[in-house]
């Protein structure tokens, strides 16, 4: 409950007091399970999430790599953790004006991604529209152009696979009601 207490700070705004809280579900957590669980990395990646909001990129870099680094021994491959916590990553990065280790990890994470959530997933369209707006940052533009060609083409089929399944119901529950 404290974690949700927390998150509940930040979203209100109240950033210090949301950090000093989840440090303390942080202790709290690593007392009872140790320093590697999967409690302990999603606390540090809400606090993490937290200095990234305060601007505080250096330490929010440093904890999400902790995270990374943890959530690897403590949680499947495709965790939505690392998916977001390289995203995280990506963006200081690029904010620093290292395109190229950006692009690295978005591309990564892109793969991650793809396993977490399937090809169609806003969060995977979200991660390959980033890496289109980076790559035209850069100069880069057959390779943005390709990319956003990409992110507008999971769009359309997201779109397309929402219409065709909500069409199917729809049918079948006109059919349904014409078989009483």
């Amino acid at each position: 409950a404290r974690h949700q207490i927390g998150l509940l700070l930040s979203l209100f705004g109240q950033k210090e007091d949301a950090t000093r809280t989840l440090s303390e579900v942080l202790a709290l957590r690593k007392s009872v399970y140790g320093d590697d669980h999967a409690e302990i990395s999603k606390t540090l990646f809400s606090i993490a999430q937290i200095q990234f909001e305060r601007g505080l990129h250096n330490q929010s870099l440093s904890t999400f790599n902790q995270v990374i680094q943890m959530a690897r021994k403590v949680l499947p491959p495709n965790h939505m953790i690392f998916v977001f916590s390289l995203s995280y990553v990506a963006q200081i990065y690029r904010a620093r004006g290292h395109t190229a280790e950006a692009l690295i990890i978005y591309e990564k994470c892109y793969a991650v991604a793809i396993k977490a959530f399937g090809h169609n997933h806003y969060v995977v369209i979200n991660i390959v529209n980033s890496i289109a707006q980076l790559q035209l940052s850069r100069g880069d533009y057959g390779q943005a152009a390709a990319a956003f060609g990409r992110a507008s083409g999971l769009v359309v089929q997201t779109i397309v696979n929402t219409s065709s399944s909500n069409q199917g119901s729809v049918i079948t529950r006109c059919q349904n009601k014409v078989a009483k």
